[in-house]
């Protein structure tokens, strides 16, 4: 085995120590949600507003997006942020294949700031609503693996979206993600470009940097409205809140330093990112993913 090889074998197998590590956190919330049991009986039938920002590039995977909506029961507000591009009309053709119990509205947006630009400038005007939960899902086509596990960790079920409102309200300062997509924001990992940008802005800021944190890799979650608000609050306090046109996109970008933003931002709120479910774990496919 070359060098390189067993050295990403070291990195695949410490990220998984690290990201088992908070399997212990995840099991005790675990067992406090059903210890509230009757609670959870009782809030079955509870009418609830959910929205789902999705953001679509790709139509291939989009459609295994739409799939997995029309999957749900429960009538979702769904807005789809479609960017300038070559794909853009057939994004658009692919709207009606969307269930209709669901309301569902598009945005056309500038092909800036990757998903996460576009995300933000549509939830610019949504937050005044009060939703019990904002999703956040967008298409990969690189990491096949990758896009499915983490689309299927918020989506499976009217349950999976059940139990993750109850976690947003037994544990409101948190952000839900698949527990294998938490990656550890360690202060030996800030040679890499987007972590080493966010470190420079987060000391011009006098904003502390922890020894450890964990970010939502690949950027797909859920939270609520408030905690959303909140992060937009940092974003413009450290002044991360202009995005790279397509063309000038670089792994420093803005949108990679807030994916790795949101993690630290989590961290402040003593919740850090909480896994979506307990047997999400059990989904060993997320460990073939590549990791550079």
């Amino acid at each position: 085995m070359r060098g390189s090889q067993i050295k990403k074998v070291m990195r695949r197998l410490s990220l998984l120590l690290s990201q088992l590590s908070q399997f212990p956190h995840d099991l005790i919330r675990q067992i406090s949600m059903q210890m509230s049991r009757i609670q959870v009986l009782l809030e079955d039938e509870t009418p609830i507003k959910v929205l789902v920002v999705v953001h679509a590039y790709w139509p291939q995977q989009f459609l295994f997006i739409v799939d997995y909506l029309n999957k749900i029961s429960i009538p979702l507000s769904i807005v789809v942020t479609i960017p300038k591009g070559p794909h853009e009309n057939e994004i658009e053709d692919l709207l009606d294949s969307i269930s209709k119990h669901h309301e569902v509205n598009f945005m056309k947006v500038a092909n800036v700031g990757r998903d996460v630009g576009p995300f933000l400038k549509a939830i610019e005007t949504l937050l005044n609503v009060n939703w019990d939960l904002v999703i956040k899902l967008h298409t990969k086509a690189s990491q096949k693996v990758w896009f499915e596990s983490l689309v299927r960790s918020l989506l499976r079920s009217d349950g999976r979206i059940r139990n993750q409102i109850r976690l947003s309200k037994k544990f409101p300062g948190g952000l839900i993600v698949h527990p294998y997509f938490r990656y550890p924001g360690h202060k030996h990992e800030l040679n890499e470009p987007a972590m080493r940008r966010l470190r420079e802005v987060l000391l011009s800021k006098c904003y502390p940097v922890p020894d450890k944190w964990f970010f939502a890799a690949g950027s797909m979650y859920s939270t609520t409205p408030a905690k959303l608000i909140d992060f937009m609050q940092v974003m413009e306090i450290l002044g991360l809140d202009e995005f790279e046109e397509e063309n000038d996109y670089s792994q420093a970008s803005c949108a990679h330093v807030l994916e790795r933003l949101v993690g630290l931002h989590e961290l402040d709120s003593r919740q850090g990112l909480i896994c979506t479910s307990i047997y999400d774990y059990l989904d060993l496919k997320s460990l073939l993913v590549k990791i550079t």
